[in-house]
């Protein structure tokens, strides 16, 4: 989710970008996955790096590692351990219970990607790409201008204080970059997210259609993706 606390700073068409003149030291995380010393040894010239440092348990940095390397495989983006950037994403743990939530696009300076602790169960992997899609830029998929035509919010039955996760925003701010509507997206919430009654959808989709899926970057948030930094698509 984007912000599960009141008061984060949102911006949909900030891209976050950083050419590598000021830092060339930058190669595939999957190279870093296998081999650290490696990846701290190779140059090489990149388009566009997103500067991060993990403030987070060991056990964890694989699977964000690894969340980091699905977004490099399909974009031309390219993730950097920060030295002395100025611009950063800090990836840290917060308190059991504080949520999952990013900021959306670069703010400028440091800016707050918080998991809760103990991401080793795999079916976070996917709320790892989530959190880091916001903070490149995108807003869920139910925020968008459209999604009126594709679901139909249930306010009713969502938790006081949480209904900001469920604004629509407007072409001024949301630009899905040519994408249509994506049921199937890493961004879309799940049917009942945040709902008063658990039983009970606060996203209703049309029937038989699924939402909510944090298995992988759909075919859509690529497209979004390389569209929005002007990439080549690399599915």
């Amino acid at each position: 989710m984007a912000s599960s606390t009141a008061g984060l700073t949102e911006l949909s068409r900030t891209t976050f970008i950083q050419t590598s003149v000021s830092r060339k030291r930058v190669c595939s995380l999957q190279t870093a996955l296998h081999d650290s010393a490696a990846f701290l040894d190779c140059y090489c010239f990149l388009e566009f790096a997103i500067n991060y440092l993990l403030h987070v348990d060991n056990e964890d940095r694989l699977l964000i590692l690894t969340g980091l390397a699905h977004l490099e495989k399909h974009t031309c983006l390219r993730f950097v351990p920060r030295t002395i950037e100025k611009d950063f994403v800090l990836v840290q743990h917060g308190s059991p219970g504080s949520g999952y939530f990013s900021e959306v696009g670069r703010v400028g300076g440091r800016q707050i990607l918080n998991l809760e602790p103990r991401l080793v169960d795999n079916s976070r992997f996917g709320t790892v790409v989530h959190e880091f899609i916001h903070a490149i830029g995108y807003f869920h998929e139910q925020s968008r201008t459209d999604r009126d035509d594709f679901v139909t919010i249930n306010w009713d039955n969502i938790l006081p204080d949480l209904e900001h996760n469920f604004d629509k925003y407007s072409a001024d701010e949301v630009d899905p970059h040519g994408v249509p509507y994506d049921y199937g997206s890493i961004m879309h919430y799940p049917p009942r997210g945040f709902a008063i009654d658990p039983d009970v959808d606060t996203i209703i989709a049309p029937p038989g259609v699924t939402i909510g899926q944090r298995a992988r970057m759909s075919e859509r948030d690529i497209a979004k993706v390389n569209n929005m930094y002007n990439c080549s698509a690399k599915i």
